[in-house]
């Protein structure tokens, strides 16, 4: 993960959240990331900042010593979950988003455990879908030109004899 190397980003007031957002946002737009990527970040990262200003602590050493940013990205874990009810994909998704502003910031990615996706079986088809999908393929198979010039039947190896 690309982060900032520059002079200049020790130059940032890690206390001015807004600044950081802003500094955060101008940065991730130069990034090779995907538009949905990008937005995605920003939203997590914006969502992120705005709860630690309405802490009770505010932002504090969040965005400058690695223990506070663990102990806050655990609390706004919970928060995410408990408060706003969020499924574990979200929460991920915002806990990525925050590990890159974390980066970003020089203190790298916090330490807190993403949640555990529900696994979901593979989705079966149904009798009208087999027969479009069995349809389709014996239309395919007539169509095709090189048929007849095919071996029709696969060469079997002749069995070893004990």
């Amino acid at each position: 993960m690309a982060h900032r190397q520059d002079d200049e980003s020790v130059s940032i007031n890690r206390r001015d959240t807004g600044r950081v957002r802003a500094d955060y946002g101008a940065w991730l737009a130069e990034q090779p990331l995907s538009s949905r990527t990008r937005e995605a970040y920003l939203a997590a990262v914006s969502a992120f900042v705005a709860w630690l200003e309405q802490r009770e602590a505010g932002p504090g050493d969040v965005l400058v010593a690695p223990r506070a940013r663990d102990l806050a990205a655990r609390g706004y874990k919970r928060h995410m979950k408990v408060d706003r009810g969020l499924s574990a994909a979200s929460v991920n998704q915002a806990l990525a988003g925050m590990d890159h502003l974390f980066c970003f910031l020089g203190l790298g990615a916090a330490i807190v455990r993403r949640e555990e996706l529900p696994r979901s079986a593979s989705r079966a088809l149904d009798v009208e879908q087999q027969r479009v999908l069995l349809q389709a393929a014996e239309e395919s198979t007539a169509r095709d030109p090189h048929r007849d010039q095919r071996d029709p039947a696969p060469r079997q190896r002749p069995r070893p004899q004990r």
